[in-house]
């Protein structure tokens, strides 16, 4: 059966709409990495950061978890394996009543100051932190490695010049924070893990997975 020219390019450009939102969906999919840990719950903060002299307000999405169990893990190292005492996984962040910074890696990186004990502790972790080794407080956050900006927000970056297209990979960093002892002063040792998942695509923009607390310095 032959159909008139006219019903074969409404066909073709049904069709072609439906590639297109099929190959959004996926590409907004959330990668395996960034999923919650078991027993949390998706949530948003509005948090304040800086940058240089300007402020910015933004809504950080993502989960948090207290506690997981013993393991032999190299961002939080023992003998005997020590527990992770929390878990933070931060999936994407947005504008919140002002423009994003035009700054990507340093915009992740001053809001992971507002999630550290070293910085505006907006989780509220320190009154768990003690004087080491046995007040030793191990933190891992995971965040993607590759991001791109998407309306008012920064999310993951997929990898679509593969088929299908490649989730991009993250970056783990674990925390030991410690009160140094007649000071009351805290310090932290970190530890990065960015082996899992490959390189991010050209189009994308990549944090690597490497963190200085410095960076912190600034922020109020």
């Amino acid at each position: 059966m032959r159909f008139p020219s006219v019903c074969y390019r409404v066909v073709t450009s049904i069709t072609i709409a439906m590639v297109l939102l099929v190959t959004a969906s996926v590409v907004h999919a959330q990668s395996p990495c960034l999923s919650c840990p078991s027993g949390s719950n998706l949530d948003t903060i509005n948090v304040e950061i800086c940058i240089g002299i300007d402020t910015f307000n933004l809504d950080v999405v993502f989960c948090h978890r207290e506690y997981q169990p013993p393991s032999m893990n190299a961002l939080c190292p023992g003998n005997p394996p020590r527990a992770i005492n929390s878990v933070t996984v931060i999936q994407r962040i947005c504008a919140a009543g002002t423009p994003l910074p035009a700054q990507d890696d340093s915009t992740w990186k001053k809001v992971l100051c507002r999630f550290s004990p070293l910085g505006g502790d907006i989780l509220g972790l320190k009154p768990s932190i003690g004087v080491r080794p046995a007040g030793l407080y191990c933190w891992t956050v995971t965040y993607p490695r590759c991001i791109e900006r998407s309306g008012n927000c920064l999310i993951p970056c997929w990898d679509i010049s593969t088929d299908p297209p490649t989730p991009p990979p993250c970056c783990v960093l674990g925390w030991d924070f410690y009160k140094i002892e007649g000071t009351g002063v805290y310090s932290g040792i970190i530890r990065s893990d960015c082996s899992a998942g490959g390189q991010c695509a050209t189009s994308c923009t990549d944090l690597g997975c490497s963190f200085d607390p410095v960076e912190c310095e600034d922020c109020p």
